[in-house]
């Protein structure tokens, strides 16, 4: 979950191939195997094959994000943010993803969890699961799903029927069981986790990446080094959040903005989409609702509240005849 910086996905996608080559120079020999056919053996063959695995073992291929960089860099791949996008057929809305629930792991997030703590069970009745206390605790706290830990720390689910009157104090858990009452008990929260929305866009974007360099063939080789590294290491750009990628190449040109130097040029561009992801609002969770009715204090029957009487009268049984 976090936004993604395509140029940055691009840069290492063109790194990770400059590098396979210097450790495995000899690939060149099959990226480049049409310079071995015989109409261009004659003039290029194993020289220039010769050229390229030393230019790629030696590391000569810089990576740059500035224009300005260029001029003293070359041979390198210069690399731009063209385009960044929302696509709007993929719009979610409210720019809802999903929900996503962690773990609570911090020390303070985990106290927050206890309802009631160095609470003394006086007796547990396993025919009724219910647990006595002193008069002095007060249970008015205490409700269905809350998680008694007891003096061992295993834990048992606190069940519907809580008493906070004085001379008969109690909770209830599971019949039948065996809670250690020995030493000090907790209530805390069974809500261990945190939950919050998670928002995203996906957006289509386009970079720029142009090959650069002083020896017109040589920056016709690299534009051809790119296009195997962006399609040989398609899973890479998928892994690393950067789909449905596909290229188009400029034309071949002398750079003109070099004054001093002969620089040659040439453009890839590469589009995909990419999708940013951001934690939205916290969401609040509930661990028990009681429901209820209400009903007005003036209220005297069933009839009043337009509710029909379901009272069972001696009259309509087969019992009572």
């Amino acid at each position: 979950m976090s936004f993604i910086m395509p140029d940055l996905v691009i840069e290492a996608t063109i790194r990770d191939g400059l590098a396979d080559l210097a450790k495995n120079p000899e690939k060149v020999n099959n990226i480049f195997e049409s310079l071995l056919a015989p109409y261009n053996k004659r003039k290029y063959g194993t020289q220039e094959l010769e050229r390229l695995r030393k230019m790629v073992s030696e590391k000569e291929i810089a990576v740059v994000h500035s224009f300005n960089e260029i001029a003293t860099r070359v041979p390198c791949f210069s690399i731009q943010l063209g385009a960044d996008t929302e696509d709007k057929r993929l719009a979610r809305l409210g720019d809802f993803e999903s929900d996503t629930i962690e773990d609570l792991t911090e020390q303070e997030d985990l106290d927050n969890l206890i309802v009631l703590d160095e609470l003394i069970g006086q007796n547990y009745d396993p025919n009724s699961g219910q647990i006595s206390v002193l008069d002095s605790v007060d249970l008015s706290g205490i409700y269905k799903g809350l998680i008694l830990v007891d003096g061992s720390g295993e834990e048992f689910t606190i069940k519907d029927g809580t008493s906070n009157v004085n001379g008969n104090k109690f909770f209830t858990i599971e019949k039948n069981l065996n809670p250690d009452l020995n030493d000090f008990l907790t209530i805390k929260s069974s809500l261990d986790f945190k939950q919050f929305e998670v928002n995203s866009v996906t957006s289509n974007v386009n970079i720029l990446i142009g090959i650069h360099s002083k020896n017109a063939l040589t920056t016709k080789y690299m534009y051809v080094l790119l296009k195997y590294f962006m399609l040989s290491r398609k899973p890479d750009l998928i892994k690393r959040c950067f789909i449905a990628s596909s290229f188009s190449g400029s034309d071949f040109t002398r750079n003109m903005e070099y004054q001093g130097d002969m620089v040659f040029t040439r453009f890839m561009t590469i589009t995909g989409k990419i999708e940013d992801s951001w934690n939205g609002e916290d969401v609040e969770l509930i661990d028990n609702i009681d429901v209820g009715v209400l009903v007005p204090k003036d209220v005297a029957s069933a009839e009043d509240i337009g509710v029909e009487d379901q009272t069972v009268k001696p009259s309509d049984r087969d019992d009572f005849k």
